[in-house]
């Protein structure tokens, strides 16, 4: 999580347009986006080198985006709210994998929360700049 002195809608903007993502989001400077779906002037849909983004769910609070390569999407979503000890906003990045039982596949998600919590940290940081 990390504090934002910007408005909610400059903020969400950035998220909620897959273009702008280049400008924020880590290791997405050089991607470029295939396949594109615009809808109110906004990239909603697009591939990004093999990697199918879909903005499913955007509102004034939050934005979610499917994140697939494969047989499994993962989760990509962030939460914003007023941070009441100052006068900023308060953005919250998450990441759900959808794992199945197995337990290699379990004992791996100790791996992905290493790799993708600074990430998304990088990413928020990044956001907030």
């Amino acid at each position: 999580m990390t504090s934002l002195a910007n408005d909610r809608d400059s903020v969400l903007n950035q998220v909620r347009d897959l273009a702008q993502w280049k400008t924020w989001y880590p290791d997405f400077e050089n991607v470029i986006l295939r396949d594109e779906l615009v809808k109110d002037g906004r990239v909603v849909k697009a591939n990004a080198n093999g990697i199918l983004l879909t903005v499913s769910e955007s509102t004034d609070s939050s934005v979610v985006v499917l994140m697939q390569k494969g047989s499994s999407p993962v989760i990509s979503g962030w939460q914003i709210n007023k941070d009441d000890r100052n006068d900023s906003l308060a953005l919250q990045g998450y990441m759900d994998f959808q794992l199945k039982w197995y337990p290699w596949e379990k004992l791996s998600s100790l791996m992905l929360d290493k790799s993708y919590g600074d990430l998304i940290s990088r990413g928020l940081q990044d956001l907030k700049k």
